[in-house]
């Protein structure tokens, strides 16, 4: 199935492709933020359904309806009219004027599905009837076939195949699984699967509504796994057999996060330790780095003359003894300086 869903809030625009999955879950949905940009998928894409938004800028609700009715794709295709307005102007013009579906805004998902059946069911008017039966897909070689479940118990189904014409498909079926409601109050769904060992028996059954036969056929099954799907949650699968390597229920999954959670949690206490072992070597370093600049600058100031700490300025002085001994001292190095020229 294909649907396409306008409306300006990306917030609705979610919400309603998860309620499409819950119950229609290998459909494929196109979104569109305005009507202007749906036109061109109206015009090459072929639709089940399409819900749009009543209340939008440029084209509204009615705009895109009356374009649908010159499609020559989507002419036909249901519509379905989402629109938060409770007045009474306002649906009466959708009574007389739009002959299609109103899903009020916000719905739930009780709500969405009781519409939904409406649209694809509208020969059935109890709505205590709007229960979507259980379907199933039988896995037959490389064939996929769709089949309807008319009753399952724990060891052997019975199923009315989609393909009553080829019967020699369906004796190599190997594998089912069952897709049903979870609850009827929210979006979910379960999958049942299981091996198909051996057709116990295969006959045909008159169809009330028509006068056609339609085949019905006894499996046993083996079943393997179970698979709980929520619009909103991770996907629960949980294993039937004692030697599946392949599913992991919900248990193994808690688990293994605090196994993984302790793990973590050990390694952070090592970082911590080793974080104030370092702190330590830090604090010992910086000290014996303090002591010994200060012997290094007690060991300069020891070796410095005292009579280099002077600061007096130098003065002259008139002295001859003085004068005398600087006189001699310079003529010896002006003596010694000639020799070793």
């Amino acid at each position: 199935m294909k649907f396409l869903i306008v409306h300006e809030s990306i917030i609705i625009r979610n919400i309603i492709r998860k309620y499409i999955a819950a119950d229609y879950g290998q459909a494929a949905v196109d979104l569109c933020i305005s009507s202007e940009k749906a036109l061109p998928l109206l015009k090459t894409e072929k639709y089940d359904a399409v819900l749009s938004g009543m209340e939008m800028s440029g084209m509204d609700g009615f705009d895109l309806f009356a374009y649908m009715q010159t499609s020559a794709v989507n002419c036909e295709t249901p519509m379905i009219i989402m629109t938060s307005a409770d007045m009474d102007e306002q649906r009466k013009r959708l009574n007389e004027q739009y002959n299609q579906y109103i899903l009020p805004i916000p719905c739930n998902f009780a709500q969405f599905r009781t519409l939904m059946y409406e649209v694809f069911h509208p020969e059935i008017s109890d709505t205590r009837r709007n229960i979507p039966k259980p379907g199933a897909l039988i896995r037959a070689d490389h064939h996929i076939i769709p089949a309807d479940i008319i009753r399952i118990a724990e060891n052997s189904l019975v199923c009315e195949p989609a393909c009553g014409d080829c019967p020699n498909c369906l004796t190599k079926a190997s594998e089912i699984t069952v897709g049903f409601s979870a609850d009827y109050g929210r979006s979910g769904m379960i999958h049942l699967t299981g091996d198909l060992p051996e057709q116990i028996a295969a006959f045909e059954i008159a169809d009330e509504f028509s006068e056609q036969k339609r085949l019905r056929i006894i499996w046993k099954v083996r079943w393997k796994h179970i698979e709980l799907t929520r619009a909103v949650h991770k996907p629960v699968k949980i294993s039937l057999t004692k030697d599946s390597e392949f599913c992991l229920d919900e248990k193994t999954e808690n688990i293994s996060l605090a196994k993984e959670n302790e793990n973590l949690k050990i390694a952070t206490e090592a970082l911590r330790a080793e974080k104030d072992d370092l702190l330590h070597e830090i604090a010992e370093l910086r000290k014996r780095l303090s002591e010994l600049g200060k012997t290094a600058s007690e060991t300069v100031i020891n070796r410095i003359p005292l009579n280099a700490l002077i600061s007096e300025v130098a003065r002259r002085s008139d002295d001859p003894a003085k004068i005398s001994m600087f006189r001699q001292i310079i003529d010896e190095n002006v003596r010694l300086r000639e020799s070793e020229s």
